[in-house]
């Protein structure tokens, strides 16, 4: 029968592979927490007669610091990616050329895949020195504007501009948007030929990590980005926007 010592010991072993450097402190936490939701079950009132497991014996307050790391594109992946990109297009490559405004799009405006594949022209308006981007379904569902500047309205512009309501980025058979795993699909296989691993996420992190070394403030990045964290005054720099970190890259 596991008994509190012998936990006590399967923790300290584990501990020791992850000072070790041969398992992460996730993969600590994971593995931790799933022996003590196992005995958590066992033990209930219920089943703890038929089990023989009268209580958890797994230690309380055991997981350790595992912080979220974003995982950033550096200046010369983001470069590789999207060279190999604009030599495919430049060569007549027509899908390449829709990709290389997809990609860049989500560098960009830092939005997430779903984020991207939901644009339409209506939510894409030109003004006087740069141009509006409207965004849906963001962090905590709020939708949010942009500031853009005038490269990144040519940019999307680039690929003809449709109806107000219709797509940006099509399916090949033209009727709906692009999905998100086409999406993650046409991004990875680019970053397979430039020898970089790339998916739509990195994009938002390298945005945010960008925009910074820019100089960017960081209230503005949180209304950029949409989180839901943001404080009240950031509505303020979302529905009325005279700088967005977008501005701060192209």
């Amino acid at each position: 029968m596991l008994d509190p010592a012998i936990a006590e010991d399967a923790v300290a072993d584990l501990r020791d592979l992850v000072e070790a450097g041969t398992l992460a402190p996730r993969s600590f936490n994971r593995r931790l927490t799933a022996w003590s939701a196992l005995w958590r079950w066992a033990s209930e009132a219920n089943r703890s007669g038929v089990t023989g497991i009268a209580r958890n014996v797994w230690p309380r307050r055991a997981l350790l610091h595992a912080p979220k790391v974003a995982r950033a594109l550096t200046e010369p992946e983001l470069a590789a990616v999207t060279g190999t990109v604009a030599v495919a297009a430049a060569a007549g490559d027509c899908t390449a050329r829709r990709d290389l405004v997809k990609l860049r799009a989500s560098f960009l405006l830092g939005v997430c895949v779903s984020e991207l594949r939901s644009l339409r022209w209506g939510d894409v308006e030109p003004v006087e020195g740069g141009g509006l981007v409207s965004i849906r379904n963001g962090k905590g569902g709020k939708a949010r504007t942009i500031r853009v500047s005038m490269d990144t309205v040519a940019l999307l512009e680039s690929l003809g501009r449709g109806d107000a309501d219709a797509w940006l980025f099509l399916n090949p058979a033209g009727t709906a948007p692009l999905s998100r795993q086409a999406i993650a699909d046409r991004f990875s296989r680019w970053g397979k030929k430039a020898g970089v691993h790339l998916h739509p996420h990195r994009l938002r992190h390298s945005h945010a990590t960008s925009a910074i070394r820019a100089g960017c403030d960081a209230f503005v990045l949180s209304a950029t980005l949409g989180h839901a964290s943001t404080a009240t005054t950031a509505h303020y720099v979302a529905s009325n926007p005279a700088e967005s970190s977008s501005l701060r890259l192209g």
